[in-house]
């Protein structure tokens, strides 16, 4: 816990891993602020403009929202775009990995245990960190019948995700909620047939984003509000759908985000 809730300073015993200067507030509530927005260093350059594609501004480019930690060991891949697999291999992004982007947040890049920008963790901190953040998972909320996929005889979930091999990625849109138009990421680990789809609340498509044979690499996909006919829709939630079209459908599970539109 110690390592988790202390600032990383040479001059501090214990040490500390800044965890929790972006992300106590997702631990007490829940979710993310909408404005609680930053660049976490994965990528000098990054060709994912985030934030900064809905904003316009320079100083968003390259930043993504941050998200809660309740059950993060349930949810991976982690970062926006699925990257990596494991919690050991986040947190050696932050230890190690940190790229100098324009926008990095001056909490990673200032602070260190040894020296600024580096948290130079022990291997014995490491393992302590990752099991701390297992504390973190709601065992009673994963298992409880109330909160279950109600669309699982849609056809929505039809397997546990984590039992089956990946043929894609489905990144959270943003912003979430949105009035106008809101954008995902799809990330296809090697070249597949796959629809992505919004559904209405009663598991009805209405709307194709992208069908067909997609390359391996990112897609940006852009929902504005309205069906396959250009008709508005009525604001709620809607939920959009990744679904594999291989001829073995049980290759891969669908992945499915909640959007919710506002009028």
């Amino acid at each position: 816990m110690d390592l988790f809730t202390r600032f990383a300073d040479p001059n501090a015993t214990p040490r500390g891993a800044n965890c929790f200067l972006c992300h106590s507030h997702v631990v007490q509530k829940g979710v993310a602020l909408p404005a609680n927005f930053t660049s976490n260093g994965l990528d000098q350059f990054p060709t994912d403009a985030g934030v900064g594609a809905v904003t316009g501004q320079p100083e968003h480019h390259g930043t993504f929202k941050i998200p809660t930690v309740r059950n993060i060991a349930l949810t991976a891949p982690y970062m926006h775009d699925g990257r990596f697999q494991t919690l050991e291999e986040v947190v050696e992004h932050y230890d190690q990995h940190l790229q100098p982007h324009a926008n990095l947040d001056p909490i990673l890049r200032d602070l260190g245990n040894v020296r600024p920008g580096y948290l130079d963790l022990s291997a014995s901190e490491k393992t302590a960190l990752v099991a701390f953040l297992h504390t973190f998972t709601d065992t009673a909320l994963t298992t409880d019948p109330q909160y279950a996929n109600p669309f699982t005889s849609l056809g929505l979930r039809e397997q546990p995700i984590a039992a089956l091999p990946r043929l894609f990625v489905l990144g959270e849109n943003f912003p979430n909620p949105f009035n106008g138009q809101t954008e995902m990421v799809l990330t296809v680990l090697r070249t597949a047939q796959i629809r992505v789809s919004i559904l209405d609340i009663l598991g009805r498509e209405v709307r194709i984003l992208k069908e067909g044979t997609l390359s391996a690499g990112r897609h940006q996909l852009r929902w504005d509000g309205t069906d396959n006919q250009g008709m508005a829709l009525s604001g709620g939630i809607y939920f959009c759908r990744a679904l594999s079209l291989e001829s073995n459908p049980g290759a891969t599970a669908p992945q499915v985000k909640k959007v919710v539109l506002l009028k």
